[in-house]
């Protein structure tokens, strides 16, 4: 037997769909005591209340509160990690640079003591020391590779190779894009004595990025590695609202971000790999979409 509704019971549906109305809507009975069985009063009830939140302005939860929020969550993505290659540890690092999340911290400094075996652990520490593995898999891969680790290698006040320079003047679209400007953020957070011109190439990159950015239609590694890449270079103002609406929207439930199911071609120096976007580790996705988020937070404030 279904019972009639009551104010209470309505109040209470509200503050658990509407939780920003919550400030406006009495939680304790002992506020509905009369009890306003009759379902007259109850629709009258719904419309004071509802009228109510209109009037006083309320609105759902702000960006920077959702980016709040998403960061939380996605803390719970990296914490039980035992291990964390260096470049996904890095971006977390600048990340936390920006929020100076607490869990996150202590997550972070944990985990840049064991980085992975993956030749670019001065990215995390700067006295790191041993031998890189050799870089393995196709062609194009072991060449980009390659020259990520020399952008690191120049640390110390050294000027970065004549290859690494060459590189970052060429032409390139899509992901190699995004890695010729975090070539030269990577070298930079080491310490390199980079050229003068970097960073007039670097914003000159960064707007080719945004041209990209403008045709994507979906979340997926790609698309949050050229959010951050264009944040990073010092043009996070130029950032759309709605992508950083499809970063928030595209997280788990357990926190972190995965691309969807779909073809990926990285075109480089006269190569084509062709790979799958589920093949993206969870965790270079995730570790992209928190620094994202933090970038955007720094910006919006409080």
């Amino acid at each position: 037997m279904m019972t009639e509704p009551t104010y209470f019971s309505v109040l209470s549906h509200i503050r658990r769909f509407f939780p920003w109305c919550q400030r406006w809507v009495p939680a304790s009975a002992a506020m509905t005591s009369a009890g306003l069985r009759c379902p007259t009063r109850f629709w009258l009830s719904l419309a004071l209340v509802l009228s109510a939140c209109a009037s006083a302005q309320v609105q759902p939860p702000n960006m920077r509160t959702r980016i709040d929020l998403a960061i939380e969550r996605s803390v719970d993505c990296f914490a039980l990690q035992p291990s964390m290659y260096s470049d996904q540890l890095w971006f977390l690092l600048r990340a936390q640079e920006h929020i100076d999340h607490a869990r996150l911290g202590r997550v972070l400094e944990r985990l840049r003591q064991r980085p992975r075996p993956d030749g670019m652990t001065a990215l995390v520490n700067p006295n790191a020391a041993g031998a890189a593995p050799p870089v393995t898999g196709p062609v194009p891969w072991q060449e980009l590779m390659s020259l990520m680790r020399q952008s690191i290698a120049c640390r110390g006040n050294q000027t970065p190779s004549r290859e690494l320079q060459a590189f970052v003047n060429e032409q390139h679209e899509g992901y190699v894009l995004t890695h010729q400007i975090l070539a030269m953020q990577w070298a930079r957070s080491v310490g390199c004595r980079v050229p003068q011109t970097w960073s007039a190439r670097e914003s000159a990159l960064a707007h080719r990025v945004l041209a990209e950015l403008a045709t994507d239609s979906v979340f997926n590694d790609l698309f949050v590695e050229r959010v951050v890449s264009v944040g990073k270079a010092g043009h996070a103002t130029l950032l759309h609202r709605r992508w950083l609406e499809w970063i928030l929207e595209a997280q788990s439930p357990d926190g972190c971000w995965r691309s969807p199911l779909g073809k990926m071609q990285i075109r480089f120096r006269g190569y084509t790999l062709e790979s799958t976007t589920e093949s993206v580790s969870p965790l270079h996705t995730s570790s992209l979409a928190v620094c994202a988020l933090a970038q955007y937070a720094k910006l919006v404030g409080r």
